[in-house]
């Protein structure tokens, strides 16, 4: 069972890098949507994620302390989805007021999750249930949910500038790089959702391992791809740019 936990290592170390990376580049533009990207990746994916399948497979030794374990865990990955929420926001929609609102409605259901979970039914256990959990989840997985639209939305958009030449190609193909990440992400949210439904442990299931495990592959290559891509991989993006693009007349 350990081969088919390669892909949520491959996710964790891409998060890490991707992550330091984008939070060095904060220090030096001092721009929010790159401080939110970082924080959210970092958070998530390096420590909030592991967290939360360290305690739902009971490795912290006894029942409060695996409950302890997933509570910080679900912090930690609502910190970093509320930091998803506002990138996504201050990227596509900064002028909207209806994508304002839906970000504080977002942020609401993050901030009540944990210690609504806390006063109501508890961790004990590493238990996810109860109407605050699942605010909570929600509150994660939309965040991914909306990136990805927007960024799929954006990216369309982009394509069609490029066709008359008025989009830069690397940029375009980094926005659907971005929506593929976000989208693969999304799916797993969905597919412990399913799991948890069914009544099994996501965290002691072979099956949503494979699954998790291959969607870490996906969005942890995209994630790369995005943000740390090889030039071969960008000269190809151009010139497939350039292949595709109308002749201009004389």
């Amino acid at each position: 069972m350990k081969w088919l936990a390669l892909g949520v290592l491959f996710q964790i170390l891409v998060d890490a890098v991707v992550g330091v990376r984008l939070l060095r580049l904060a220090t030096r533009t001092r721009r929010l949507p790159e401080t939110c990207l970082g924080v959210s990746t970092l958070l998530l994916g390096v420590f909030g994620y592991p967290l939360a399948i360290a305690a739902r497979r009971g490795l912290g030794g006894s029942p409060e302390a695996d409950g302890a374990l997933l509570a910080l865990g679900l912090a930690l990955q609502n910190v970093a989805c509320l930091a998803l929420w506002i990138a996504t926001w201050r990227v596509f929609r900064p002028e909207e007021r209806s994508a304002a609102l839906l970000v504080v409605v977002a942020i609401a259901l993050l901030v009540v999750s944990v210690p609504g979970q806390a006063w109501s039914l508890g961790f004990a256990d590493a238990r996810s249930a109860g109407v605050f959990y699942w605010l909570g989840f929600a509150g994660r997985a939309l965040a991914f949910v909306w990136s990805a639209a927007e960024a799929f939305r954006f990216w369309r958009m982009l394509r069609r500038r490029g066709s008359l030449g008025l989009a830069d190609p690397v940029v375009t193909d980094r926005f659907r790089l971005w929506a593929i990440f976000c989208t693969a992400v999304a799916v797993g949210f969905g597919v412990f959702a399913l799991a948890k439904l069914a009544g099994v442990n996501p965290g002691e299931s072979a099956a949503v391992l494979a699954v998790t495990s291959a969607v870490g592959l996906v969005s942890g290559a995209s994630l790369w791809m995005a943000f740390l891509p090889p030039r071969a991989y960008l000269d190809r993006v151009r010139s497939r740019t350039q292949v595709d693009a109308p002749a201009r007349p004389a």
